[in-house]
């Protein structure tokens, strides 16, 4: 396991350049975060580097956590209203199977890197605001309730 021993830049760079990671660099830039959410990367410059990167991913993932609870919740609240509770233990069904599978997804984008290492908490917060993005985009449309 001498690989898990990599520097973190030697790391990243290997991990992002995988085809592991091709999810997670879609939104791995500064300026495609700050479209997900200005106000999360206010006054992060380029300049920042990594450090300003890394606290930018953190924050539009917490964010992410955030939309991700509400659209849930507006869900749920729609579905409470049909009279037919299938449509609501369905959608909790897909949402818990949704959220088993953004935990080992990104378990596995982060299988190369140390646990609570730089590289695995940068890698992971990426991984899950991507995953939540995802999932947000599939959630925008109102569920068909007859």
């Amino acid at each position: 396991m001498e690989f898990l021993k990599f520097p973190f830049i030697i790391a990243l760079a290997f991990f992002c350049s995988s085809t592991i990671a091709s999810s997670i660099n879609d939104y791995n830039s500064l300026d495609k975060l700050k479209k997900l959410d200005a106000v999360s990367c206010q006054g992060v410059k380029e300049s920042d580097g990594y450090s300003g990167l890394s606290w930018c991913i953190d924050r539009v993932y917490v964010e992410s956590n955030e939309k991700i609870k509400k659209r849930v919740a507006e869900y749920k609240t729609i579905l409470k209203r049909s009279d037919d509770k299938k449509y609501l233990l369905a959608f909790e069904s897909a949402q818990k199977a949704w959220e088993e599978y953004k935990v080992k997804q990104c378990s596995w984008e982060t299988i190369s890197t140390v646990k609570n290492s730089d590289a695995y908490n940068y890698l992971n917060s990426l991984c899950g605001l991507t995953e939540n993005y995802n999932r947000l985009s599939s959630l925008k449309v109102d569920p068909a309730i007859p």
